[in-house]
């Protein structure tokens, strides 16, 4: 089902999307958790953003696996089919926190008198507040270091040696 569409494997089509959406929602959790202004602008968009991100990373891990049936077996194939399948469990860490938050700051916002932001730490920020921004600056990293280890796995299964390749002009009149 997620092997080619038109010839071409589907598995690189999908994974810009999984490549914009992931980084994305990392960017938009982190920068929630950090700043109330944001958090207030961006609102639901946030967590949406992540769980559409968390479904499409099942179906760049399909497109893979149907991939990877149909190139040369390697090392950097494998290991790059092994991380890939660990990115679906940091996402989902995102995701969940990405929700906590835009649920904790909901909550503190309807419990906050006017004026106030919802006070129980010497900031002015309820302890649960700041129990979620830390585990969404947790997520954004684990999830960030995840993407970027997949990436290059999956660059350096491609392209090494492409590089050092030389290319003859043979004289046929470019």
């Amino acid at each position: 089902m997620f092997d080619t569409i038109g010839g071409i494997p589907l598995h690189p089509l999908i994974v810009h999307a999984v490549v914009v959406l992931v980084p994305l929602a990392a960017l938009l959790v982190l920068l929630a958790a950090l700043s109330p202004r944001i958090r207030a602008w961006a609102g639901i968009l946030t967590p949406i953003t992540a769980t559409i991100a968390l479904i499409m990373v099942p179906f760049a891990t399909q497109s893979g696996e149907a991939l990877e049936k149909r190139v040369a077996e390697s090392a950097a194939v494998e290991e790059h089919a092994e991380l890939g399948d660990s990115l679906v469990f940091f996402v989902l860490f995102l995701a969940l926190a990405a929700w906590a938050l835009w649920f904790v700051d909901r909550r503190s916002r309807a419990t906050a008198p006017d004026g106030a932001s919802g006070g129980g730490a010497a900031d002015g920020r309820p302890p649960a507040m700041l129990a979620v921004m830390v585990l969404c600056v947790i997520a954004v990293l684990a999830t960030t270091v995840q993407v970027v280890r997949i990436g290059h796995s999956g660059a350096s299964s491609v392209w090494d040696g492409v590089g050092q390749q030389v290319v003859s002009s043979g004289g046929d009149g470019d």
